[in-house]
């Protein structure tokens, strides 16, 4: 789960350090360098990610994130 959570890791330390400075840009940077970190995980890190999208009611970020497969 190595990758996993790094994936979080980015997605929280930025949410953490966002500040009014910060733009549309960032936001969309900080998701893609999760989603790279993502490309390197295991199959069953993906489908752990892919179940939460799931429960937490956000399926359509299974396929957007490439997750579907």
């Amino acid at each position: 789960m190595k990758d996993l959570g790094k994936a979080l890791a980015i997605v929280l330390i930025y949410l953490d350090a966002r500040s009014e400075n910060f733009t549309e840009d960032d936001d969309i940077h900080a998701l893609e360098d999760a989603m790279a970190r993502m490309n390197e995980a295991t199959d069953e890190e993906r489908a752990a990610l892919s179940a939460a999208f799931v429960e937490l009611g956000k399926p359509e970020f299974v396929e957007y994130f490439g997750l579907a497969g």
